[in-house]
């Protein structure tokens, strides 16, 4: 499997691979307008994986929390 195919976020990776090489129709893309947004695009799934870890140790940690009160 590519790099690429493990990062859900560059699926437009010809467009992006294009437009740097100066081979798109619109012409070369800046670096820094391309940037930003993969940036922003790994910190929410980053912001979203931190979000269901800290679900899932919260249950964890109720669950315990119910076995003591069992005992």
């Amino acid at each position: 499997m590519p790099l690429f195919g493990w990062f859900p976020q560059m699926r437009n990776r010809d467009s992006v691979l294009n437009a740097l090489n100066g081979r798109s129709d619109h012409g070369r893309i800046e670096i820094k307008k391309i940037l930003p947004k993969i940036s922003f695009t790994l910190s929410l799934q980053m912001r979203s994986k931190l979000l269901l870890l800290s679900q899932h140790y919260t249950f964890r940690f109720g669950d315990k929390v119910q076995q003591m009160k069992i005992y």
